[in-house]
């Protein structure tokens, strides 16, 4: 069975810890915050220069600081703002990355954070005076990770403020609604809704996308990996330039033709023999890497006939 593969099989859920990322963006932030802090004590103009540039902004953005839509994820405005995401992070964060694994929790967290920062400056645009200040904190990233956790396990009970029982699914609608509502109806406040709302909607695409999946290609790796192969096709041509004929442009006419699509409607057991079978075997004896387009679609069509089961 495909599940069966050592390399598809989903991870435990476990309580791993030690060396996990979530940990290691937990001491990051902690970090920073010790850091800015005895900053702000000891060196209040240095670090009033600091936030102007690390803190994400319009006016950063408007001068290119487009590393404001990283830095401000590790940012804090004081430590209740940094407990509770951490809070939040350490309690999803591990039975996610264990789930999906460390790679793509990582590029789940950055690009919901992310994604939560420009439409939070997008909005300030519109609403100037409500949600054009200074963006600081971990929230959306955090909140794209509860998304996930929600999409990849809805009927996991979770215990909010450690005392009500709530399925994953319903704190997704919760979240999602309250973070709506707040952005289409702004109150003075000084919490990023719209960071929110940007990071909920990334993790729910994220997931449905299936770009959890380490066979699965992410938007900017497809465009890395055409890019790739137009700089090798262009190297190879010049090095060979008009000699690049008869029967070795065949040959190589040949090493560029397409794989052939499988066929989708093949029974599931036939279809995991003949087509996904011998792409595995070459994940286990090369590397996930070494896979064309076209077999990281075959992979992905096995996922979605898996799903109609």
């Amino acid at each position: 069975m495909l599940e069966d593969r050592e390399y598809m099989r989903r991870p435990d859920s476990g309580g791993r810890l030690a060396l996990s990322a979530t940990l290691w963006l937990i001491i990051i932030n902690v970090a920073v915050f010790v850091c800015s802090e005895v900053l702000r004590a000891t060196k209040p103009e240095i670090f009033g220069r600091a936030i102007d540039l690390l803190a994400l902004s319009k006016a950063g953005l408007f001068q290119g600081f487009v590393w404001q839509l990283f830095t401000f994820q590790f940012l804090h405005a004081g430590l209740g703002h940094l407990a509770c995401n951490m809070l939040g992070l350490f309690c999803f964060g591990r039975p996610l990355e264990d789930y999906i694994g460390k790679r793509r929790f990582l590029m789940l967290y950055f690009a919901s954070g992310t994604v939560g920062g420009l439409l939070q400056a997008l909005l300030g645009l519109a609403f100037e005076n409500l949600l054009g200040g200074l963006v600081v904190g971990a929230s959306a990233g955090v909140f794209g990770v509860v998304a996930a956790v929600s999409r990849l396990m809805p009927d996991l009970e979770l215990l909010v403020f450690f005392v009500f029982p709530m399925k994953a699914r319903m704190l997704l609608w919760i979240e999602l609604v309250v973070a709506a509502i707040c952005v289409v109806v702004p109150t003075q406040t000084n919490v990023a809704h719209a960071a929110h709302l940007g990071g909920i909607l990334t993790g729910v695409v994220w997931i449905a996308k299936g770009w959890h999946l380490e066979f699965t290609i992410t938007p900017w790796e497809g465009l890395l990996q055409r890019w790739r192969d137009w700089h090798v096709r262009v190297g190879r041509q010049r090095r060979r330039g008009r000699e690049l004929v008869g029967a070795g442009g065949a040959r190589s006419s040949a090493r560029r033709q397409p794989a052939a699509e499988p066929e989708a409607e093949l029974p599931s057991a036939e279809f995991i023999s003949q087509a996904v079978d011998p792409i595995l075997d070459k994940i286990s004896a090369h590397g996930i890497q070494s896979l064309t387009e076209q077999e990281r679609k075959t992979l992905e069509q096995a996922r979605k006939k898996m799903e109609k089961r």
